[in-house]
């Protein structure tokens, strides 16, 4: 067994690796910027530890001490980590399961990169089929003649490589739903200020489906795919309800895509599925654990513990040559705030009907009582992240309703009629 240190243990991903692998025997070492990280709380956490914050000069030297004090072996990298420690890099290379080729590594972290390496690779014919046409701007004023063609649903833009005045690098990438292509420039523009480039792509719809995988010395071992519950993609509470699914033609795609860019360790690729016609079109690869993690490991794809169990040297030979998959059809949700924020995005889009309101509220109430639907966060085992999510849940919308009362009450108070709050 090893000591394994799982950076950004305040997310569900990070919960999902702490709990794969305490499972499996390792000592795990959470860690976070955050003292409230959701993982502290995990009862398969042996250590928990706060760091100073990525960008800070002295995380470097912190990680180094940690890592030589308490012997640690491995290193599960997020995105925010590898770009914390990418002039580092070298160093740390012996730690961490994935590709030993640093090039590879951070040009995989760009989704710019991504999105022109399948228009020019090998088998680009093939990969062009199910990727929405795209460019990518430098200069907000470049946008003339230069955008791909306007569809029924409009354009999504990305901010990539992030400008920070501390030096900081991270994966956080603003994103921006625009409807027609006059106002592309403009809102280009505006993520430039704090963006080096913009991937535009043509909008698309459909259900999401994502899959996920662990390739290892250049095959895929382990495979699971998901799609969410919801008919239609909702700006809140994206894939907060969603299922353990087949589509093989999907991850044939992803398999492919991922052998072409010879990608050693996780990755999850994010599609959408037109349900009418069966196309389908890639939207991002993250290569790092993914939210829904926790779904992947009841339905029997753990991913975690058999990375580092094939980081270790315990490489599983592959029956018959086929991948292994997780379970089909079972269900996972994100109640809080998830499932919450979705339905609240439901009831506010234009045209639903009061009736239609209530069977929405009925249909979410309905998965709460269903016994073949889990909560990501709430197990037998490791109840407290789910109570420690939902009391925070509870907190922060009792400080909107505070800050939202106040502003009412600053309004009454300036209203030039009364003179009064009376």
């Amino acid at each position: 067994m090893a000591n394994v240190l799982v950076p950004e243990s305040h997310t569900r991903a990070g919960l999902g690796v702490i709990r794969s692998l305490g499972a499996a025997g390792h000592n795990v070492h959470a860690c976070s910027s955050r003292s409230d990280a959701l993982g502290f709380v995990s009862a398969y956490a042996s250590s928990r530890v706060v760091h100073p914050p990525y960008g800070d000069e002295t995380y470097i030297d912190w990680l180094r001490g940690y890592l030589r004090d308490h012997a640690i072996g491995v290193i599960i990298p997020s995105s925010n980590f590898l770009l914390a420690v990418e002039a580092h890099f070298d160093e740390f290379l012996a730690y961490l399961p994935l590709s030993a080729d640093r090039q590879r590594v951070f040009d995989c972290l760009d989704k710019a990169f991504i999105a022109s390496f399948f228009s020019t690779c090998d088998g680009a014919g093939q990969f062009r089929q199910t990727q929405p046409p795209h460019v990518i701007l430098t200069d907000a004023m470049d946008t003339g003649g230069a955008l791909p063609p306007q569809g029924e649903h409009g354009y999504y833009l990305k901010g990539c490589h992030l400008r920070s005045a501390n030096g900081e690098r991270s994966d956080k990438g603003a994103l921006l739903h625009i409807e027609q292509s006059g106002a592309v420039a403009g809102a280009a523009a505006e993520i430039l200020q704090d963006y080096e480039c913009v991937l535009v792509q043509q909008g698309c719809t459909g259900r999401q489906v994502c899959v996920g995988v662990l390739r290892w010395q250049g095959e895929a071992r382990l495979l699971s795919t998901v799609e969410d519950c919801h008919e239609e993609p909702h700006s809140n509470g994206t894939m907060s309800r969603r299922r353990t699914a087949r589509h093989e033609a999907i991850e044939a795609d992803a398999l492919l895509r991922l052998e072409a860019l010879n990608w050693e360790g996780v990755a999850m690729l994010e599609y959408r599925l037109d349900a009418a016609t069966g196309r389908f079109f890639l939207i991002e690869i993250n290569f790092r654990y993914w939210q829904y993690l926790n779904l992947d490991l009841r339905a029997g794809a753990d991913f975690p513990a058999l990375q580092v169990a094939c980081y270790l040297g315990q490489v599983p030979s592959l029956d018959g040559g086929a991948v292994m998959r997780s379970t089909p059809g079972l269900i996972g949700r994100d109640t809080w705030p998830g499932e919450v924020a979705c339905l609240v995005n439901q009831l506010r889009r234009p045209g639903v009907r009061w009736y239609n309101k209530v069977v929405l509220l009925l249909e979410m109430l309905s998965y709460s009582l269903r016994p073949g639907v889990h909560n990501d966060l709430l197990t037998r085992s490791d109840p407290r992240p789910y109570f420690a999510n939902l009391f925070r849940f509870i907190r922060a919308e009792i400080g909107n309703l505070g800050r939202k009362s106040g502003r009412l009450l600053g309004r009454v108070d300036r209203n030039p009629d009364t003179g009064s709050t009376g």
